[in-house]
Order: C-alpha cells, then sequence, then structure tokens
C-alpha cells in the first residue's frame, strides 16, 4: 500500500517543475505586476506638471521591474537553467506586448525597441541566473558556543 505525503512533505519537497509551466507562469505574473505597477505610477505622474512627458519613463520602468520579477519567479519555480527560464520569459512577455500592441493599434517606437528588447533580455536572464544561484548556496545556522 502507497503512503500518501503529509503537505509539509510535498512543499518542502525539491521536485523540478515543468519548463514550460514555469515560464508560462513567469510571464503571466510579469504581465499583472506590471499592470500593478502601471497603475501605481499613475499616482506620481499626475502628480508632474506634464503626466504625459513622465508616461513613457514609468512604463519602462515598470516594464523592466515586471519582466524581472517574472523571470525571477520562473528560474526560482524550475530550480535549473535560470539563463533559459529568463531569457525566454522575458522573450515571451515581450512577444505579449507586441501582439497586445497590435491589437490595439498602438504604434510602436523601433528604436526604443531595438535597445529595450535585448536590454530586457539580458537583465532577464542575469534575474534568472541570480535566482538559481541563492536558491543553490547552503543556508548555515551559526551557533555560539560559550
Amino acid at each position: 500500500m502507497k503512503k500518501h505525503r503529509t503537505f509539509k512533505e510535498r512543499s518542502t519537497a525539491k521536485t523540478e517543475k515543468s519548463f514550460l509551466f514555469c515560464i508560462l507562469l513567469g510571464m503571466f505574473s510579469a504581465l499583472l505586476s506590471g499592470v500593478i505597477l502601471l497603475a501605481i505610477s499613475c499616482f506620481p505622474a499626475l502628480m508632474m506638471e506634464d503626466p504625459t512627458r513622465f508616461a513613457p519613463a514609468f512604463a519602462i520602468v515598470s516594464l523592466f521591474l515586471a519582466t524581472i520579477f517574472g523571470a525571477y519567479l520562473a528560474s526560482r519555480l524550475h530550480r535549473k537553467n535560470g539563463f533559459a527560464c529568463g531569457a525566454v520569459t522575458a522573450l515571451l512577455v515581450i512577444a505579449s506586448l507586441v501582439l497586445l500592441s497590435f491589437a490595439f493599434s498602438m504604434k510602436i517606437h523601433t528604436v526604443l525597441f531595438a535597445i529595450c528588447a535585448p536590454a530586457l533580455v539580458i537583465c532577464s536572464m542575469i534575474a534568472g541566473v541570480t535566482a538559481v544561484s541563492t536558491e543553490s548556496t547552503p543556508k548555515t545556522k551559526h551557533k555560539i558556543k560559550f
């Protein structure tokens, strides 16, 4: 008879999740956190004298923070190959934003896109590698002896 594991055993087990599942979860969390960050950044933008002038800067900062968060989450869930998790998550976020801009007939600034897309992929890869490397380091407890 098979013994069932308890909830604590299942939650602490270091099992590897599917690559595709982790990437999609990272992408959706990046898009959701990006929307939340954009909503939060509306308040400081409205306090400024010309909100339309600062809106692209707030949008780019929100995009970078959200995508880095999504790549970090995807790599942390997958527990392996943070480089690929970060890169694929960033590419999926970029592709979904391009599709959304085409769907809503918004124009894409090609120069800004050519600069931001590779920078976003590189930052996401760094976040992915960081997520995997911070998990693999053993955590030691220092005991004080008297």
